[in-house]
């Protein structure tokens, strides 16, 4: 079969470009020492989400609980849902979900700790936190300059409920664009 005789929309991947392009990658994460969390908004597929959890990454991103759901079903086990859980039948879902896999989720607000912090004590589970920060985007993201939003966020992060701490803290999260083209384009 030829290009030119696939149905579309069609998924067409050179291998030997991902897989050197997921060792380069691998290779600078060691030498910053980042744990590597692949956003799978690319490709949505779980096979290659495997791979590049067996080409070294720590786990992958997600961009909703449906994307989620796919890829705890299709075996992986770490994962950050990338985008900020509003509403209490959400935080019911990720709380399900971390009933079967690692699961955390980046916010920026009490109000989806507390969606998530009561759902998770429900059912008994942990759920890890990453803070978003607004690094002058304004896009999402906790202010910088209030100290009150990020000591609040902590505050319902370590926060009990039903004697078990239900969310924690894993980490903070920004979004940073490099200030020139030529840094894109490496």
């Amino acid at each position: 079969m030829y290009v030119d005789e696939l149905d579309t929309p069609a998924v067409l991947i050179d291998l030997d470009r991902m897989e050197q392009n997921m060792r380069r990658l691998k290779a600078y994460c060691q030498r910053a020492r980042l744990q590597l969390r692949p956003h799978t908004k690319t490709h949505k597929i779980p096979e290659l989400a495997k791979r590049q959890i067996a080409a070294g990454a720590h786990g992958i991103t997600v961009a909703k609980i449906g994307e989620a759901r796919v890829m705890v079903e299709a075996g992986l086990k770490d994962l950050l849902v990338a985008y900020p859980i509003v509403s209490e039948p959400k935080a019911d879902q990720l709380a399900r979900l971390a009933e079967i896999a690692r699961i955390a989720v980046s916010l920026d607000s009490t109000e989806a700790i507390r969606f998530i912090g009561r759902y998770a004590a429900k059912r008994r589970v942990r759920i890890g936190i990453f803070i978003e920060v607004d690094v002058g985007f304004h896009r999402c993201g906790c202010s910088l300059l209030p100290k009150p939003c990020l000591s609040r966020l902590k505050y319902f992060a370590h926060r009990r409920w039903n004697s078990a701490a239900s969310c924690f803290i894993r980490g903070i999260c920004w979004l940073c664009v490099p200030s020139s083209s030529r840094c894109c384009a490496r």
